[in-house]
């Protein structure tokens, strides 16, 4: 986790002083054939708020998450989750959903956290604006918002749902494929007679 804080701060740093550095890396709709992208746009952020918020989020996520699932899968789930998160943003680009504005952040990796600690742990609780709730309603509530930054209104807030919202699927779905590998594994079956 320590190297995905250290490798957002040292992308967010370079964005500020290599003039065109951000341009090359961020995801371009524009330039779907530049695949790299589909990677290195998770690690440049719009802004100081918008990197503190995605490393807060990493801080306190990824950890229980690497409590529960090991640390091979909390790396796999944040950058599967990322990259596809932003193919969801492209299929919604291309599809005529969303506008064609280059997008960049870890939020789609830290939602595909947040969907796979919320499927390991559905009545943990979590703080959303200051007020408890369940992992299971936050995500209710998450995929709510999102939906609505989908909508012609909400793409003038410039976030990108569409891409929280592939995070976000693809933690759960991966969470589920997890839970279901790791049952079968601890399952045993005693010899018939």
């Amino acid at each position: 986790m320590l190297y995905l804080l250290a490798a957002m701060a040292l992308a967010f740093v370079a964005q500020l002083v290599i003039p065109g550095f951000t341009e090359l890396f961020y995801l371009d709709p524009s330039k779907p054939l530049e695949l790299w992208r589909l990677v290195t746009s998770i690690f440049m952020h719009g802004g100081i708020e918008h990197l503190f918020f995605n490393a807060l989020s990493l801080f306190f996520f990824a950890p229980p998450l690497m409590r529960i699932a090991g640390k091979r899968e909390m790396y796999k789930i944040f950058f599967l989750g990322g990259i596809v998160g932003n193919l969801l943003y492209l299929a919604f680009v291309f599809a005529g959903i969303t506008s064609p504005a280059p997008a960049l952040g870890a939020s789609g990796a830290i939602f595909a956290i947040l969907g796979a600690v919320a499927l390991f742990e559905p009545d943990s609780f979590v703080y959303l604006y200051f007020f408890p709730m369940k992992m299971k309603y936050a995500v209710a509530f998450w995929v709510f918002i999102n939906i609505l930054y989908v909508t012609p209104a909400g793409q003038a807030s410039g976030i990108g749902g569409a891409a929280h919202l592939g995070g976000l699927f693809f933690g759960l779905l991966y969470a589920h494929y997890l839970k279901g590998k790791r049952s079968s594994e601890w399952s045993y079956s005693f010899p018939g007679p």
